[in-house]
């Protein structure tokens, strides 16, 4: 194996480079510290042609809600499903003796996921131009008397 010499005199054996301080290896504080600028996320505002926002987003919310409503659905027979399997396990015919039971269940269980849907159909339709409208329809009411 070769031998150095490394700047401050001392002998090293092997091919490896010379070593460096602990110093020489660190990195600037800069680095370490994080900035608010690069861990700061860009929310992008969402971006309507003129005249269509009302439109946009009512379909975006009622979206939401149904979709939320495929989902309770989707719950309430998976429950429904399970307490079936459970209920044909436990004895014969079980399946159909506490069909009434099993259904209840998942019928309570997708309404109970599903209600939040109605709050999101009332937010969808709450805007301006809708309460101008119930505005109007109201004085007309009032005024007919």
């Amino acid at each position: 194996m070769d031998s150095q010499t490394t700047e401050s005199g001392h002998k090293t054996q092997g091919s490896a480079s010379p070593q460096h301080s602990p110093a020489a290896d660190r990195k600037p504080l800069a680095e370490y510290t994080p900035s608010a600028d690069r861990n700061k996320k860009k929310n992008k505002k969402k971006r309507y042609t003129s005249g269509t926002k009302g439109a946009q987003t009512f379909e975006r919310r009622i979206s939401k809600s149904a979709h939320r409503v495929s989902k309770a659905v989707e719950r309430g027979l998976r429950e429904y499903l399970d307490d079936r399997a459970k209920s044909s396990e436990k004895r014969k015919d079980g399946a159909v003796i506490e069909s009434y039971v099993n259904i209840a269940k998942g019928i309570s269980e997708g309404i109970a996921d599903a209600s939040p849907a109605l709050t999101d159909v009332a937010k969808a339709i709450n805007s301006k131009r809708t309460r101008k409208v119930l505005r109007g329809v109201m004085k007309t009411i009032t005024l007919s008397r």
